[in-house]
């Protein structure tokens, strides 16, 4: 029996931010921030399929995009390098 692919679906919610203040920075680099957002009613569609592969092989992952987005390079992508960083 042949194991099956398993396919992830979720929704990635859009918000506007109002405002926007750094208010100082950490020992480590990242800056410290203060924000008020506001959810709206637009998302992206996530889809991860997760698919076995056979023992002999090595692990992969493979990256489709659509959209607007897809002319971005995907050395460039956040969502590219999450994926790949995960």
């Amino acid at each position: 029996m042949t194991p099956a692919t398993v396919t992830l679906r979720a929704a990635s919610r859009a918000k506007i931010n109002l405002f926007l203040h750094l208010t100082g920075q950490r020992p480590d680099g990242y800056h410290l921030v203060q924000s008020l957002l506001c959810p709206i009613g637009l998302f992206d569609a996530i889809e991860i399929r997760l698919s076995p592969l056979p023992a002999s092989a090595p692990a992969a992952i493979h990256i489709s995009r659509s959209g607007a987005l897809t002319a971005l390079a995907e050395s460039t992508d956040l969502t590219c390098r999450a994926v790949r960083a995960f």
